[in-house]
């Protein structure tokens, strides 16, 4: 068991103050992630390749459009977010051919003046603390060394590999536990 740190708080809906923390976390972390979150247009999108639209946005407000719609767990320490997981409850999927309704985290961030406090396995243990009986499936990148590391650890299993998807080398990844 970690360490509790920080307060995980679940909520349905941000209010102002959280909006304005967790969209501070997507400026911050933006670049980090493959693609930037402000080449994107929506959190599940699937065409993830780089370089196949030219994007002026500087900022993800795209992203963070469609990501306030979801639910979060949120890091927080004395009325800071620290950091943030967000995801959908009932998302349909079909991966490696089987079709099936899960749990779906689309965003996980930390803040850079708060890593290595083990602020993102506290959210992933809340939210399987919540939700383990459900089927929970993300995705990422293949060279994100340490979510999947993360995630492993956390006992999800790679369910499905997307070669080449976000450039030369950087295939997409979909990890879970199925249930």
């Amino acid at each position: 068991m970690r360490e509790k740190a920080v307060c995980i708080r679940y909520c349905r809906q941000l209010n102002e103050r959280q909006e304005e923390q967790v969209f501070f976390l997507l400026k911050e972390t933006d670049a980090e992630f493959v693609p930037p979150l402000s080449a994107r247009e929506s959190t599940t999108q699937t065409d993830l390749s780089q370089g196949t639209k030219t994007y002026e946005q500087r900022e993800p407000i795209t992203y963070f459009r469609e990501l306030r719609k979801q639910e979060f767990l949120l890091a927080e320490e004395a009325d800071r977010i620290l950091g943030f997981l967000s995801f959908t409850s009932d998302r349909e999927m079909e991966l490696s051919g089987k079709h099936f309704s899960a749990l779906y985290i689309s965003t996980i961030a930390v803040g850079k003046a708060y890593r290595r406090r083990g602020i993102a396995g506290q959210l992933y243990d809340e939210l399987l603390r919540r939700f383990g009986e459900r089927t929970i499936v993300t995705r990422t990148w293949s060279t994100n060394r340490g979510h999947i590391h993360l995630l492993r650890n956390l006992n999800f299993t790679l369910l499905e590999t997307i070669e080449n998807d976000r450039g030369n080398g950087i295939d997409t990844v979909y990890y879970g536990r199925i249930k």
